[in-house]
């Protein structure tokens, strides 16, 4: 299977490097994605959702193994946690697997350059602040 870049897609939900609770696997939601990008994805066997939110057309990729190393675009690790809004190419390819008496397709993310980073913050809770 050939390599495919799609560009200019926005991140969702990335858990990069710690595995997701739910899932407890490292994913990322690839969003707003474009009508030639989900065309390629579905003649891949791969299944594009909308739930009609802000993400649009999107697919979760997902690892259980191994985490997903974002880089930026001078081709440095990004050490920062990716927050939701952050744009980004995806170079990937897929792979057929069988499973449990089940069998699919996955992509398989070789390398994630983010283009245009939100670094993540967590919310500040009012238990969190000292009053004075």
């Amino acid at each position: 299977m050939a390599l495919i870049k799609f560009v200019d897609v926005t991140l969702y939900w990335a858990f990069l490097n710690e595995k997701n609770d739910l899932s407890e696997k490292y994913q990322v939601d690839l969003c707003n994605l474009n009508d030639q990008q989900v065309e390629k994805l579905e003649e891949l066997g791969l299944a594009v959702r909308n739930k009609g939110d802000e993400r649009g057309n999107f697919l979760t990729a997902k690892s259980a193994r191994y985490p997903i190393t974002p880089y930026n675009t001078s081709g440095d690790e990004i050490h920062e946690k990716v927050a939701n809004g952050s744009k980004a190419s995806v170079l990937f390819d897929t792979y057929d697997w069988n499973f449990k008496n089940k069998a699919g397709v996955s992509m398989g993310i070789k390398k994630l350059i983010v283009t245009d980073l939100i670094a993540y913050e967590a919310e500040v809770s009012e238990e969190d602040v000292e009053v004075l």
